[in-house]
């Protein structure tokens, strides 16, 4: 497993904050790539370029107009994170995201000709794939398309991303993935509807419990509740601190976003701003 580094997150947090609408055009350059391709269809957005020896693909997250979104495409985003029921797909362990897995012939499509166009004659480059929110998720589907093929496995960096799946989905997940979360940010803790960046208090905490939520419509509960797993290791930054392989779905997480500024919480501009200040890390697991 790719060992956690606080500078590569620091960096690929700058990758994915440089997908949105506003910076892409600027700011993959800057960021000491070469070779950069931007591409957009639908909500699979973002660019891809070398860095050194190593391919590295960043997604935009939900286009909201203050990032340069268009109103289109906002609702487009909004429109596939409702579709949140559980399914099944070929060649995917287990069952995902129902509007993320209409993403999936898109992504196939688009690592194949990226890994064909950025790759080498006989070069085995390592992969970084990266995401703020919504381009978290995409970026873990990519990562999984990619997992069979020949050299390192893929490597996830996301922030403030979204479940994408179940628990047999999560167990089939073999990239190596770190998601950093703000204690307070409503995303990561909440079910995927908040893949669009609005409240919604009528839903409860995900997996803590099973039982259906009666203030939740009947297509729901087939898909929701008690169901939707992370990938990864969870790493919960907060100011000058940042923890690795921190416990998820106890019951002070929840209560933990309560007062939550979803604004400020879940923006990538916010998780940027910790990562330069150099957080102490504190691993709860020992890495290998």
């Amino acid at each position: 497993m790719e060992r956690f580094d606080l500078d590569t997150a620091y960096w690929l947090a700058r990758a994915a904050r440089a997908a949105y609408p506003d910076r892409r055009d600027t700011n993959p350059g800057q960021l000491g790539m070469e070779r950069v391709r931007v591409f957009k269809q639908g909500v699979v957005a973002g660019f891809a370029g070398r860095w050194g020896d190593s391919i590295v693909v960043a997604f935009q997250g939900t286009p909201t107009p203050n990032k340069g979104g268009q109103p289109l495409d906002f609702a487009e985003a909004v429109g596939i994170s409702l579709d949140c029921v559980l399914t099944p797909q070929q060649d995917v362990p287990g069952m995902i995201h129902r509007g993320f897995a209409r993403a999936l012939s898109t992504l196939n499509t688009l690592m194949s000709e990226l890994l064909c166009n950025l790759s080498d004659t006989r070069d085995r480059p390592r992969i970084w794939l990266t995401g703020h929110s919504l381009g978290g998720a995409m970026a873990v589907l990519a990562a999984q398309s990619v997992s069979d093929q020949p050299g390192p496995l893929p490597c996830v960096y996301t922030y403030g991303a979204p479940r994408v799946g179940n628990r047999t989905f999560t167990q089939g997940y073999t990239p190596t993935h770190y998601r950093l979360e703000r204690r307070k940010d409503l995303v990561p803790h909440a079910l995927p509807l908040y893949t669009t960046g609005l409240p919604w208090p009528l839903l409860p905490p995900p997996y803590t419990t099973g039982l259906p939520w009666p203030l939740l419509p009947p297509p729901f509960f087939s898909g929701l509740p008690g169901r939707y797993k992370h990938t990864g290791i969870r790493c919960c930054i907060d100011g000058d601190r940042l923890e690795i392989g921190v416990p998820f779905e106890s019951l002070t997480d929840p209560l933990n976003t309560a007062t939550s500024r979803l604004g400020k919480e879940h923006n990538i501009d916010t998780y940027l701003g910790d990562l330069e200040k150099k957080p102490r890390i504190t691993y709860f697991k020992p890495q290998a």
